[in-house]
């Protein structure tokens, strides 16, 4: 439910804040944590910690993503 955009500790950060809140129905308190460990997945991936890469992944995964016509084909 969270766009790729939003993975960041940001909204990590808001979605604990609202799981803190008492008024939450339990399937919307699910959902927040399926999302939650879905963001942190993806943090993971982006920083190489879940296949144990340290910074030179995440230089490369910062380039390719700063880099998107680097992929691209020459014109």
């Amino acid at each position: 439910m969270f766009p790729a955009t939003l993975a960041d500790l940001a909204t990590v950060a808001a979605t604990d804040t609202a799981l803190a809140r008492d008024d939450l129905s339990d399937m919307l308190r699910t959902v927040l944590l399926e999302q939650k460990a879905i963001l942190q997945q993806v943090l993971a991936a982006r920083t190489g910690v879940a296949r144990g890469y340290g910074y030179r992944a995440r230089i490369s995964a910062a380039f390719v993503s700063a880099s998107p016509r680097m992929l691209l084909p020459f014109p």
